[in-house]
């Protein structure tokens, strides 16, 4: 079964970018669809936008609490980051 759906702006993926997207769209007075295959601001890389950082180890290991290898460096982290990214 179809259904044809007649909108202004179609957007794709329902991340905090494209919920934003919609929002922005539909402030300027037009016919807004949001398509996503998850909750809206719940799928996609948003989670993980604020859920995770990255430090060196060695900058760690002054944290009290936390554990690092002192032997890291900011420059091998950006390597690593350069390299497997």
């Amino acid at each position: 079964m179809s259904r044809v759906i007649d909108t202004d702006v179609l957007v794709v993926g329902g991340g905090g970018a494209g919920f934003r997207a919609a929002i922005g769209a539909r402030m300027k007075d037009v016919r807004v669809m949001l398509l996503s295959k998850g909750p809206l601001a719940r799928c996609g890389a948003t989670p993980m936008a604020g859920a995770d950082f990255t430090l060196d180890g060695n900058s760690m290991s002054k944290i009290p609490g936390l554990k690092g290898d002192p032997n890291d460096s900011p420059e091998k982290v950006l390597n690593d980051i350069v390299t497997q990214g």
